[in-house]
């Protein structure tokens, strides 16, 4: 009886797409794609930004295990309840590439916190709190 389990399930596994598919799916790990929003150069940002000068900030896009290639990045400024659109970036990613964007600010008035607000595919990923000086 035990033997001729094994070789009907062989048979289906050897014959069968959907079931060798299945068997695959149920016993090896796949991890979730996703594409990752950061700063590319962290380290160099300032929390105090001289009036007037040009602020630049940059920010990597990549992809991870092949999540859908279409992005759209919008860039915005925001501070006491006013917020101003300032860049968007379509583009498509490779599997498992990436796209540096960079982005120059200039603030307008001193003494003023403003808010960074970097949104991918319709979701706030960073904000980065600057003070004009």
């Amino acid at each position: 009886m035990v033997v001729v389990l094994v070789a009907a399930g062989t048979a289906a596994y050897v014959g069968s797409a959907w079931v060798r598919r299945q068997v695959d799916l149920s016993v090896t790990h796949r991890p979730e794609p996703f594409t990752a929003l950061y700063f590319t150069h962290s380290r160099d940002l300032s929390q105090l930004v001289s009036l007037g000068q040009p602020y630049l900030v940059e920010v990597t896009v990549a992809d991870h295990d092949g999540a859908p290639p279409h992005h759209v990045l919008v860039v915005e400024v925001s501070a006491g309840g006013l917020t101003i659109p300032v860049a968007e970036r379509t583009f498509n990613l490779a599997r498992n590439g990436h796209e540096d964007e960079a982005f120059d600010f200039v603030l307008p008035r001193p003494h003023v916190l403003y808010d960074l607000v970097f949104t991918l595919d319709n979701t706030e990923h960073l904000r980065w709190r600057v003070l004009s000086t």
